[in-house]
């Protein structure tokens, strides 16, 4: 049974290195540090530093022996002992070398495939949009750390995975790097619906238009600092628009990006793991921590609640975002409102711990050591949430579409 997915062949080939165990005792040192640093395992350098170390101590000892005396038994083993040893310890790492092995050369790989996104988007010749928008975030960021530890919260939030590009979001929803699947994505994410949709994904980050439209890590890092303060609807109305807005932005990106009736577009998104992502930051972040004790004093239409609070999101709407016709967010958002209501019933058991999370992981993840609303409202509005998930959202709804053929 093959170690790894590379196959038996690749295996044998790459575990050449026992043959250095066979040097006459001279070389098996060099197969431990050869695996060693590889793979950057340390420990069988120092393995291999051992072995070297027990060569050099034979060759001394072999040199004080005089010229026609036998050598000693102790001499002998020192010759003939680490031999076999050294044999059978290159056996025994050769399946963890195989693993590191194969596991650096995948990583090695979606580094040079980063980096080719990365070019490929700075000097305008990318394939697609949605790889520009996603490529500006590394695992690292801020806001991808951020995003994967508040989706760990929920135990019903689907396994997050980081990528940078069509590729990444084909072997996440595919399970597979399909090449007509990808070449089929690539075309629909140069369509002029995508592009709207991530023109809308990136501008709701923005406080365009003197809208103040802040990122939903800042209203719930203060529900999670300043919990005895009301938290309704009616007590924040500029939250409770902003969250409207959102409400529309998103609802409008899922017109755009799936196609069919409403209740297909709705079901496709919420089958696509990005979507329900992005339904669960809206729920999690923007709905149930700012608005605690809504979900606490009202059994449910809380997004009807909501909207009625939020003003006129048409306008609004036509504001930050141009000329995009709102009717196509419209008939998305009366299914929606259910949906996202079904969402905040989820989520309501765990807003203990989400606002745990928020109050620990926010201060670290913005290297701020505050909590002033200035600090952080500075700090957590330059970090693109809605970009990133509606980048995600805009990538794996094309794959969704290339595997189904629609």
């Amino acid at each position: 049974m093959a170690i790894t997915d590379r196959g038996k062949s690749w295996e044998w080939f790459q575990s050449w290195y026992i043959i250095l165990t066979l040097g006459f005792g001279m070389t098996h040192f060099l197969a431990f540090f050869y695996t060693g640093l590889r793979t950057a395992k340390w420990l069988w350098v120092a393995f291999g530093g051992v072995y070297l170390g027990l060569i050099i101590y034979f060759i001394h000892r072999a040199n004080q022996i005089p010229t026609g005396t036998p050598m000693d038994g102790t001499t002998v083993l020192l010759w003939f002992g680490p031999w076999p040893i050294a044999f059978i310890h290159a056996f025994i790492i050769r399946k963890e070398f195989l693993m590191l092995l194969d596991a650096k050369l995948q990583r090695g790989v979606i580094q040079d495939d980063r980096l080719r996104t990365k070019i490929k988007a700075e000097y305008g010749v990318s394939h697609n949009k949605i790889d520009e928008a996603l490529v500006d975030f590394k695992e690292s960021d801020a806001t991808v750390r951020v995003s994967s530890m508040l989706f760990s919260v929920f135990p019903f939030s689907p396994q997050f995975e980081y990528y940078f590009n069509l590729n990444g979001a084909v072997r996440r929803v595919a399970r597979s790097e399909d090449p007509a699947i990808l070449q089929r994505a690539k075309e629909l994410a140069n369509s002029e619906d995508v592009l709207k949709a991530l023109k809308v994904a990136s501008v709701v980050d923005k406080a365009d238009g003197g809208l103040g439209i802040y990122t939903g890590i800042k209203n719930a890092y203060d529900a999670a600092k300043n919990k005895d303060r009301k938290r309704t609807f009616e007590a924040d109305p500029q939250q409770a628009a902003d969250a409207g807005l959102k409400a529309v932005a998103l609802s409008y990106m899922i017109a755009t990006l799936y196609p069919g009736s409403v209740p297909d577009k709705l079901k496709l998104f919420f089958e696509t793991p990005a979507g329900q992502e992005i339904a669960l930051f809206y729920a999690g972040v923007e709905i149930a921590l700012p608005f605690t004790d809504n979900l606490i004093e009202a059994s449910g239409n809380w997004m009807t609640q909501l909207l009625a609070k939020s003003g006129n999101e048409e306008s609004r709407f036509s504001e930050f975002a141009g000329s995009l016709p709102f009717e196509q967010a419209k008939s998305i958002l009366e299914g929606l409102k259910h949906q996202i209501d079904s969402t905040l019933t989820r989520v309501k058991p765990y807003l203990d711990p989400l606002r745990e999370k928020v109050a620990a992981i926010a201060p670290t993840a913005l290297n701020i050591a505050d909590s002033t609303t200035g600090a952080v409202a500075t700090a957590l509005d330059v970090m693109p949430f809605w970009k990133f998930l509606g980048g995600r959202l805009a990538a794996e709804a094309c794959v969704i579409r290339a595997m189904r053929g629609v």
